[in-house]
């Protein structure tokens, strides 16, 4: 399959003119015209690239861009600039799919909440274009729905943090994968009884306690990871694709 025919696709699907001013969605590296193997991966680290040369890969799929920063130098000294020159050398491919991603119509934000099995997803666009709103499959209570959500997302129970009575009964949610703490009153403007999001900072979940929210942290990683499986999905019946079994969470808990 043609480079440019599987860039146009994901432009397509996750409409980079939707990515936000300040991200870096879309082609990273374009190394070759023909591509037959792809990786999919929430984000690139050495290992990973190692893994990708392994595997005979052509194309690596992140959501968090390669490029994020102004790059200024590139040395084999360095941790990204040992990345970018293995990618060269091997001939790998890169694209990232970040804001693009999480605004999009079946983009993560959509597919977290099928992974958590909640129902009537919709998004509010007069409330805010990240977040998603929508129903458990059944009420349960705050500290269950932390189990719960601990079990469908496959991460460690340990690292899912939150704020508000454990017997508080759930059932109406909203969440946003990533860093979406921010939208927190956002979310709460509408009548929601948690809100589930990653990167939450003490002040955050401060005020969220002090307005009486439950707030539910799963972790930037625990949130988003699951981006590699959205991308397989969307990519499986067009060319060869698989999951980085590489790339794990940095944080790692006792």
């Amino acid at each position: 399959m043609k480079l440019k025919e599987i860039f146009t696709y994901l432009d397509d699907i996750f409409p980079i003119e939707a990515a936000e001013e300040w991200d870096n969605s879309g082609t990273q590296l374009a190394l070759s015209d023909e591509c037959k193997k792809v990786m999919a991966v929430i984000e690139i680290t050495e290992s990973l690239v190692d893994e990708a040369i392994e595997s005979d890969v052509d194309l690596i799929i992140t959501h968090h861009p390669l490029f994020f920063s102004n790059l200024k130098s590139l040395s084999k000294d360095d941790p990204m600039g040992r990345i970018i020159i293995k990618l060269i050398q091997n001939n790998i491919s890169v694209y990232s799919a970040h804001t693009s991603c999480d605004l999009a119509d079946g983009g993560l934000n959509d597919y977290f909440g099928r992974a958590i099995e909640a129902e009537d997803i919709v998004s509010i666009p007069e409330i805010n274009n990240y977040c998603r709103f929508g129903k458990l499959p059944h009420a349960m209570a705050l500290s269950e729905l932390c189990e719960y959500l601990s079990i469908k997302l496959s991460i460690p129970r340990e690292i899912v943090r939150y704020t508000g009575e454990d017997k508080h009964m759930v059932h109406k949610i909203a969440w946003c994968t990533g860093s979406g703490a921010d939208f927190v009153f956002d979310a709460y403007r509408i009548d929601i009884d948690a809100y589930v999001t990653g990167d939450v900072k003490h002040h955050s979940a401060r005020d969220a306690e002090l307005a009486g929210f439950s707030l539910i942290d799963v972790s930037h990683y625990g949130s988003e990871y699951i981006f590699a499986d959205l991308v397989v999905e969307r990519l499986k019946d067009k060319i060869e694709i698989i999951r980085s079994k590489t790339c794990k969470n940095p944080f790692k808990v006792l």
